[in-house]
């Protein structure tokens, strides 16, 4: 995961899209966890606020790539919500191992600082069972790149050009929706319909009205229509979708209170 970081970074330039890192060992440090137990959560938080503030402060397109292993589907899940909630495109590279190659890779870890020391073997046992795989809906943006064995120069070009065009072929697909939003826009267009029945409903009352008063030799003065309408479309901004008989019934108790009350 982290050797395929290095090669795009080293080649950002090829994506056309500037490129940006975000690598979780890098920022989370060594936490003694029966001191801070919740210590490690508290770090996974400010990175997200760091991806948040990356994504608010950029002004052009930009290709944002974190790396860690989010083996939990939540924690993939809080970073789709950030993607959904400021416009952007949100994909995975899943990197499909097997239990015996893990230990293999863990055993080649070295190194002075905590992000290159081998982990327990408890803990990549239990990543190793506890990890779900991309499969929701929302995870539909998905490079998989398992584990081959042996890797030649020739395949390792390859899957690292697959990389690349993966991560370029999202900035072409369209960004996430925030349901809240997306509910507010189809609430808009409710009302919008709503509005539009209410205005056409209106003028049929009123023209009604003034026909059967002149039919029945009533003198009676009525208030300006453009007031009226004003008035009963005003009832119906903040209201919820309605329809059919409902409508014609609020509208006909609406118009007829406005007559009272002129």
């Amino acid at each position: 995961k982290q050797w395929y970081q290095r090669r795009v970074r080293g080649d950002s330039e090829s994506c056309n899209t500037p490129i940006s890192f975000l690598c979780y060992d890098e920022l989370i440090p060594n936490i003694d966890h029966q001191s801070d137990p919740h210590g490690w959560q508290t770090a996974r938080k400010s990175i997200l606020e760091k991806v948040v503030n990356i994504i608010t402060t950029s002004s052009d397109s930009l290709i944002l790539i974190l790396d860690d292993n989010f083996h939990l589907r939540s924690m993939r899940k809080e970073v789709y919500h950030i993607a959904q909630r400021y416009g952007c495109v949100f994909g995975q590279i899943y990197f499909p191992v097997t239990l015996e190659c893990a230990v293999e890779g863990n055993k080649s870890r070295g190194g002075t600082s905590h992000r290159n020391t081998p982990v327990t073997m408890d803990t990549v046992e239990r990543m190793s069972r506890t990890i779900e795989p991309p499969s929701e809906l929302w995870e539909r943006h998905v490079l998989s790149l398992p584990s081959i064995g042996r890797v030649t120069d020739g395949v390792t070009a390859i899957r690292v050009t697959l990389v690349k065009e993966f991560m370029t072929s999202l900035l072409g697909q369209p960004p996430e929706v925030d349901p809240g939003m997306a509910r507010d826009r189809d609430r808009e267009r409710c009302r919008e319909s709503v509005r539009h029945q209410a205005e056409l409903y209106l003028r049929k009352v009123v023209s009604g009205a003034i026909k059967s008063d002149r039919e029945s030799g009533i003198k009676r003065k009525y208030p300006d229509y453009a007031a009226a309408k004003t008035k009963a479309l005003s009832a119906f901004v903040d209201s919820d979708c309605v329809g059919g008989e409902l409508l014609e019934k609020h509208l006909n108790d609406l118009f007829s209170s406005f007559l009272t009350s002129s």
